[in-house]
């Protein structure tokens, strides 16, 4: 004859196994467990792309074009910032 069990009861089961001592005389050798600390920084304009060496040399060349961009990119912001102050000072003078 067969007992119904329900869910709740066979996870109850489950969860009293985890507390059932086992002795078999052997050291705990798990670690306890630690947090990682780790942060990302993305602002490295691709510096570390001598880093692909091993791998396929198109990375390389990818992360060259990249680096070269985001130089273009901050002189680009730059000369907006100037035209900016230039437009706004030129509005300034009576004329």
């Amino acid at each position: 004859m067969t007992t119904h069990v329900t869910l709740e009861d066979a996870l109850s089961n489950v969860d009293l196994l985890e507390e059932l001592p086992l002795p078999d005389q052997q050291p705990c050798i798990e670690p306890p467990p630690s947090s990682i600390m780790y942060q990302a920084n993305f602002d490295t304009n691709f510096e570390d792309r001598n880093a692909f060496v091993t791998g396929i040399a198109r990375y390389i060349e990818q992360a060259t074009v990249h680096s070269s961009m985001n130089e273009m990119l901050e002189e680009g912001h730059e000369y907006a910032v100037m035209l900016y102050t230039w437009r706004s000072c030129s509005r300034a003078i009576p004329q």
